[in-house]
């Protein structure tokens, strides 16, 4: 099965540039959306590679200390995300970042709803909106807890089955659920709510794996022949930070 992907961006071009060829140089005809926040012009890159470019003139930044977004940021996030999906046709897609290197095939099949990493079985999500999740979705076993980082994957067509009213929701009950529960103002922990509103349930990907844990400092990791001595393990690297703060030539 094929598989999409979504790309936020905003100034780092040399990381995107080289996040979207390694994604490219496994699935060359897949839809790739690349969503600018308001920073530089990334249409050369994305022309480069056939990727579709939206450049919103809206600035949301970067989601910030224990509630990350507030309402209007959060509430923009996800009409970019859903306008993103709506452009991609596979079966799946995955949620791409600077950060995110794809170094082999990634496979995924018909039942999987959300595959994330280990590192998601350990967010855990307060019981008073579980309750909330549980009673939209009708389904009394959803997770406990959270994870579409980058790197991970959802199935396309169930994220577009709920969107609409998920989304009518969020607008009406965003701001209540944020202050019982922070975290829901982090992207990874929104994007994994509206997957849990329909019902669904996350997946540990073996394919996927992380370098390291969100807030490490990565300056002066060795990356090199870190691809080939993972190859064959796994298909998609996250916290692959080789090509951050480097200028374009």
């Amino acid at each position: 099965m094929n598989v999409d992907a979504l790309h936020f961006v905003y100034a780092n071009k040399v990381a995107t540039d080289a996040a979207i060829s390694s994604f490219r140089r496994y699935n060359p005809n897949t839809t790739y959306v690349v969503i600018c926040d308001g920073g530089e012009d990334f249409a050369d890159i994305c022309k480069k590679h056939n990727c579709i470019y939206i450049h919103s003139p809206i600035r949301i930044g970067y989601p910030q200390g224990s509630r990350g977004f507030e309402y209007d940021a959060m509430m923009e996030y996800l009409r970019r995300f859903g306008a993103a999906v709506s452009l991609c046709g596979s079966s799946h897609v995955m949620v791409m970042e600077d950060d995110v290197h794809v170094i082999n095939n990634i496979d995924v099949c018909d039942t999987d709803e959300m595959l994330v990493t280990t590192n998601c079985l350990q967010n855990f999500i307060h019981p008073q909106i579980l309750d909330i999740f549980r009673q939209i979705s009708g389904n009394s076993h959803i997770d406990n807890h959270y994870g579409m980082g980058g790197g991970s994957i959802f199935k396309r067509t169930t994220f577009f089955e709920i969107y609409p009213s998920i989304y009518r929701f969020m607008e009406e009950n965003f701001n209540a659920m944020h202050n019982i529960y922070p975290p829901m103002g982090w992207t990874d922990c929104i994007i994994s709510l509206v997957m849990m509103a329909a019902g669904k349930t996350h997946k540990v990907n073996p394919q996927l794996h992380e370098l390291g844990v969100w807030g490490q400092d990565h300056r002066g990791r060795n990356y090199d022949g870190i691809e080939d001595a993972l190859r064959e393990k796994y298909s998609i690297l996250h916290h692959y930070k080789k090509y951050y703060n480097l200028e374009v030539i």
